[in-house]
């Protein structure tokens, strides 16, 4: 009997509060999270997606975390990439967003557990785990409470954590600081600066990638615009019953098979970051 392929967890924390929804944020990581499932609805790859809201409307999960909600999309459990997760992403995800404080720890808490008991109850082998965390860290945490036990279980649990937020968290401009320049820079809030030091820190120790939202957005965009060498073929182009005329014909349009997330962004000061795959 042949051994039964593995498959990979991918959660998508996102941001669905107060200061992501305001500030416009979370369009965007809507926007990349079904652009991460889009290319996985072709490809021959086993992952399974899992998603989990922070900051929603209302709260839905085991551990009982306040405005934390697991999508109920498939029954709250973990699926392969397909057009309902994409409905859920592109529609219905929307009427989550709320003027709610969204807690990262909170969700990451839940994130794990949600991992754990899909990988219990889970019949065949379980590959890699990762959890992408969508947020602009915008919000008060309780991170200091929980912080190193968290790190403990995602080293126990092999999981890998990223984090894609706007392109303010990953300066060093904050509030009450002197910008350089013309001044247009947005400023990192404290909140998002004491988010950023633990989250950056979890990333790291896990094996994890960060980046802003916008210039992944952009990359994958362009992902596929790369052009190939047309290949020729013969053929007739007929002019009514009576008049055949010999051409060369291109294929303007092929479809492939969509290649894998964990792609190299090259950002202005050089450093590439494997991107959450």
């Amino acid at each position: 009997m042949p051994r039964e392929k593995s498959h990979d967890l991918k959660l998508l924390l996102i941001d669905v509060g107060k200061t992501s929804s305001e500030s416009g944020f979370a369009e965007s990581a809507f926007k990349l999270a079904s652009q991460f499932v889009q290319r996985k609805v072709y490809s021959e790859v086993n992952d399974c997606f899992g998603i989990v809201l922070i900051g929603s409307k209302g709260t839905d999960n085991p551990l009982n975390c306040g405005n934390v909600t697991i999508a109920n999309y498939n029954n709250g459990v973990f699926s392969t990439a397909n057009y309902e997760v994409l409905r859920y992403l592109d529609h219905h995800i929307k009427a989550e967003k709320s003027n709610h404080n969204s807690d990262w720890i909170a969700g990451l808490e839940v994130s794990i557990d949600y991992i754990k008991r899909h990988v219990e109850k889970s019949p065949g082998p379980v590959g890699d785990k990762a959890i992408a965390i969508f947020s602009d860290l915008g919000c008060p945490s309780k991170f200091e409470e929980k912080f190193d036990s968290l790190v403990e279980k995602v080293a126990n649990s092999g999981i890998e954590i990223h984090l894609f937020g706007p392109e303010s968290i990953f300066t060093d401009y904050k509030e009450g600081s002197e910008q350089n320049g013309s001044g247009d820079k947005k400023l990192k809030t404290k909140e998002q600066e004491n988010n950023y030091d633990f989250v950056i820190n979890m990333v790291n120790s896990s094996g994890g990638a960060c980046g802003d939202i916008a210039t992944v957005v952009k990359s994958m965009a362009n992902m596929d615009r790369k052009k190939k060498k047309a290949m020729a073929w013969k053929a007739d182009l007929e002019i009514g019953p009576d008049i055949r005329i010999n051409i060369t014909g291109y294929i303007n349009l092929r479809r492939e098979a969509p290649k894998s997330w964990k792609k190299c962004l090259t950002h202005d000061n050089g450093e590439a970051h494997h991107m959450f795959s």
